[in-house]
């Protein structure tokens, strides 16, 4: 977090922005806000900003900004305590996916691990895309999954019914 300050008045009044940058994705948050804004201001500006999308952060870094008191800290938790009872918390329950997906639009697929199943059972080729890709047939159950695969992830297939794994139990 940090913020650049002393900009030129933009028509809404803004003349700071607030960088937020998260370690893991890389992404950056860049908030406009005026010099002046009071700690519950920030704290509710960073709620709806960030933490709606994100979640709450395991660890906040900064640069040890004045503005970052006590009283940011306290008008945080006390936003927090509001949003939680709002109901708008349950990230799980409403969307019915984990927030990595439901912010970026990634399905995991599968059990990870090294005794999960490394292949599920046999499906159609439709098409060779390229030298090295296949286009697939895949059931209902895998719409999430994009049905191009590289020949690295594919198997000939074996004409034994007891190695192909229900989808089910994946």
């Amino acid at each position: 977090m940090d913020f650049v300050t002393k900009l030129s008045r933009t028509s809404s009044g803004h003349d700071t922005i607030w960088v937020i940058v998260d370690r893991l994705t890389k992404s950056a948050h860049f908030l406009p806000m005026r010099e002046d804004y009071k700690m519950d201001r920030l704290a509710r500006l960073y709620l709806n900003k960030i933490i709606s999308r994100h979640g709450v952060p395991i660890s906040i870094i900064s640069d040890r900004d004045s503005r970052f008191t006590l009283r940011f800290w306290q008008s945080m938790q006390e936003a927090l305590d509001l949003f939680r009872h709002e109901g708008s918390w349950d990230v799980h329950s409403r969307v019915r996916c984990v927030p990595f997906e439901a912010l970026y639009g990634v399905v995991g697929f599968g059990k990870k691990g090294k005794l999960a199943p490394r292949f599920i059972r046999p499906f159609e080729i439709i098409e060779k895309v390229g030298p090295l890709a296949y286009w697939l047939d895949l059931p209902k159950e895998l719409k999430g999954v994009h049905d191009t695969f590289h020949v690295s992830n594919l198997k000939k297939w074996l004409a034994d019914p007891t190695l192909q794994v229900p989808l089910d139990e994946i």
